[in-house]
């Protein structure tokens, strides 16, 4: 009895030796055993075990491991992939459970897609339906594991997940991730230590037996995780240690810089640590670039280095445009900062990142995007932005689980974002009153009188009511007047001018209506206007084109839309391509030719990195299709020739893991007209920048190609390159269209392919579209107009 005894103590207690037990009662014997650990624990801890000769040099952790849980705060593991792969991985997943429920392969990646996303319940479900299938998956015990001790937070679920580790540790299979799980559930309390469960410093040895690298790790979080400042030192110098004597492996990086970030609020240090970090692995290591990205970003915003911070997001973006977390970091630091020069770019890339950002991330986009049109004085447009934000971060505490101090942190921004909105509240509902007697049979006097309460909370938006009101009234031409005498007071949105042009091609007045068009893509130049109001104006520009039968100048309108996309990963949308690569009028006119140059994806690749233009240049190329100038835009602007030169050669030091942030070039300060520049109310807190870009311009329009391939075929020009764009169009809204699925412009777009297959004499093509199209239901009423036309 007493050797059986023995035996299971031992078993208990793996990693202590004790001597044989002669005791009857068991529970005297449980007692003297626990003495017996304790005082060899206190014994070990005592001993110096920082030899760092063991360390492993090439052994890095598996990238299919769940071990970054414990390196990177919860809410930062998200960031680990692009939120468009993400969300995109999800609907295949979906898709093959729902063809097949017993695919384990699909539970397990949908499990790990949404612990990565915050929502470790859900996750921990898919896990199990995993394991249940297939129970003799290491993998998939490991992470099953691992779920149960994130959402283990009653006594009972810890009690549970702390066995499911046993089982697993007592069949032999010893994994660091499983360890280091119990080290944390030992240190949250929720059972007992050395009754319920071993200390953490029991976890962080058997760690060190099984890694070196890891076990110093350990004693370094749990030394940082104390409140004594000497262990905290301690701590910092294991760290530091593990840095310098294996500079190769990032996880002593990570943990470095989050103290120093968040326990410490040393920027300073956590800046040269990020920096190492960053120059020594951002390119080598897939999994935590971005976030060393990211982490230098934030830690250069918070020493001051706005233009560095800046430069460094644009940068990365260009270089992975997938990632549209850099795009949600610029927009929110650089509106932060209160750096005027920046807010029309910190605008647009909050409405290009909402546009491909998952759900999680789209409260927090529409809080900052609402403090951005506060700052331009578009009060009704950020009121409206407000109560969106409101209801999605309502949400957000509801799905996703990021830990209390996120979820404090959620509630604040809702608590502001209310309060904000009841400022506004009673001047809003007398717009939105406004609007519903607008629509029934009302008196002037009555309307007007609410325009008057109106004025007093935005006074351009009572006078946009009042031209609303004239229009109504069939008083067209003071509409129209009205709007014109107030066009120059537009603010970011340019709502006027918008309106304007509606109002005068509804009279007819095309002439009025280019001029007015072609006054707001000037007034588009502007770095304080948003790249996604550059790319409408230029639409509405293409309109009043056509309707001055100038075909051919709104196609190359088009064109030049394309230089604000980002570069596509597709290897089938060359046309495109060779648009987003054009340098002149010229180049954009001979586009669908020199398509075939860009044939190899490689090739297009080399080409996209020498020849990719600064932001400002990108929204600058359109002035030599409508008439400003003949001449190529770069050969223009001789500074401008410099700033791509600038971008030229620091993108090359990016591609050489970013060995600086900027190169040092004498730029005259001679001021060029044709650049953009911040609008002149800014003017007074704008700083000078070095070489961050306040013009920069991303937007993933593409309907552009639609509206060449439609107006090709309208008009009976260019039909091969028409079919050529609408093919693209098609290839780009398969590949985006999946998240946001928009099924009649997919149909608008197959419709005219169909009509320009037809005028190409590919009648048998143009028919099976046409057929295929008539059988599709909920098709909009003017295109079944358009199809029973050409049927």
């Amino acid at each position: 009895r007493n050797r059986v005894l023995n035996q299971r103590l031992k078993k208990s207690f793996e990693n202590i030796e004790l001597p044989e037990l002669n005791v009857d009662n068991v529970g005297e014997a449980w007692e003297m055993a626990l003495k017996i650990a304790r005082k060899k624990r206190k014994l070990n801890s005592s001993v110096k075990i920082w030899d760092y000769k063991d360390l492993s040099q090439g052994n890095r952790s598996d990238p299919t491991s769940c071990f970054f849980w414990f390196v990177l705060r919860k809410r930062d593991v998200k960031e680990l992939m692009p939120d468009f792969e993400l969300q995109k991985y999800k609907l295949v997943c979906e898709n093959m459970m729902s063809k097949s429920e017993s695919c384990h392969e699909a539970h397990y990646a949908f499990a790990r897609l949404c612990a990565k996303e915050g929502n470790y319940l859900k996750s921990l479900e898919f896990a199990n339906k995993a394991f249940s299938i297939s129970p003799n998956d290491q993998m998939y015990k490991v992470w099953l594991c691992v779920m149960k001790l994130m959402c283990a937070e009653s006594r009972k679920d810890a009690s549970e997940a702390r066995d499911l580790c046993y089982e697993f540790i007592n069949e032999g299979k010893r994994v660091i991730e499983i360890y280091w799980g119990l080290l944390e559930l030992s240190q949250r309390e929720v059972l007992t230590a050395s009754v319920e469960i071993e200390p953490p410093e029991h976890y962080a040895s058997c760690i060190k037996q099984l890694d070196s690298y890891f076990g110093y790790l350990a004693w370094s979080h749990l030394f940082i995780w104390t409140q004594d400042p000497l262990k905290q030192a301690k701590g910092e110098n294991v760290l530091l240690e593990l840095i310098d004597k294996v500079p190769d492996r990032p996880e002593a990086y990570l943990k470095l810089w989050h103290y120093y970030y968040y326990i410490r609020n040393d920027y300073l240090k956590a800046n040269l640590v990020i920096e190492k970090a960053f120059l020594k692995l951002s390119g080598d290591n897939d999994q935590y670039s971005a976030l060393f990205n990211i982490y230098y970003s934030k830690t250069l915003y918070r020493i001051k280095k706005f233009s560095n911070c800046f430069e460094l997001l644009q940068l990365t973006y260009m270089k992975n445009p997938t990632f549209s977390v850099y795009l949600y970091h610029y927009g929110r630091l650089s509106i932060k900062s209160g750096d005027f020069k920046f807010l029309g770019s910190a605008i647009g890339a909050l409405l290009e990142c909402y546009r491909t950002c998952a759900e999680y991330r789209q409260g927090q986009v529409l809080f900052w995007l609402s403090k951005g049109y506060l700052l331009c004085k578009e009060r009704v447009k950020a009121y409206n932005t407000m109560k969106s934000a409101v209801s999605i971060l309502s949400k957000s505490l509801e799905n996703y689980q990021y830990g209390k101090p996120y979820e404090r942190k959620i509630m604040s921004k809702v608590s502001q974002l209310k309060e904000s909105m009841r400022s506004m509240e009673k001047d809003m509902i007398n717009i939105e009153i406004l609007q519903k007697k607008l629509e029934t049979e009302v008196s002037e006097d009555e309307l007007l009188k609410y325009c008057s309460f109106i004025s007093n909370f935005d006074p351009l938006e009572a006078e946009i009511w009042r031209a609303k009101i004239f229009w109504k009234l069939n008083r067209k031409q003071e509409a129209i007047n009205l709007l014109y005498t107030c066009k120059s007071q537009s603010k970011i949105l340019m709502k006027l001018f918008f309106m304007l042009t509606e109002y005068l091609l509804g009279q007819k007045k095309f002439q009025e209506a280019k001029s007015v068009s072609r006054e707001l893509i000037q007034r588009c130049k502007d770095s304080i206007v948003p790249v996604q109001i550059w790319v409408k104006a230029h639409m509405y520009h293409a309109r009043t084109l056509k309707k001055t039968q100038e075909v051919e100048t709104a196609i190359l309108v088009y064109k030049g839309l394309a230089n604000v996309l980002p570069n596509l990963n597709l290897s089938e949308v060359n046309y495109t391509k060779a648009l987003q690569l054009a340098a002149s009028k010229q180049d954009l006119e001979s586009a669908y030719e020199n398509k075939q140059k860009f044939e190899s994806y490689t090739e297009l690749i080399n080409i996209s990195r020498e020849r990719n233009k600064l932001s400002q240049n990108r929204r600058l190329i359109t002035s030599t299709v409508i008439g400003e100038s003949k001449t190529n835009f770069s050969e223009k602007n001789p500074k401008q020739n410099k700033k791509v030169a600038l971008f030229s050669q620091t993108q090359s030091a990016a591609q050489n893991k970013f060995k600086t942030l900027s190169i040092e070039t004498n730029l005259d300060d001679e001021t060029d007209m044709t650049t953009p520049r911040p609008h002149s109310f800014f003017y007074l807190s704008a700083q000078k920048s070095d070489h961050s870009e306040t013009g920069f311009s991303i937007c993933y329009n593409y309907s552009f190609l639609l509206k060449i391939g439609k107006t090709c075929a309208e008009y009976s020009i260019k039909l091969q390159e028409g079919l050529e764009a609408l093919n693209d169009y098609l290839c780009l809204q398969n590949y985006f269209g999946q998240l946001k699925p928009n099924s009649s412009s997919k149909a608008t777009a197959e419709f005219w392919k169909g009509v320009l297959l037809s005028k190409l004499g590919k009648s048998q093509e143009a028919k099976y579209i046409f057929q295929s199209l008539s059988e599709t239901p909920n098709l909009p009423q003017k295109l079944k107009e358009h199809l029973a036309s050409y049927e």
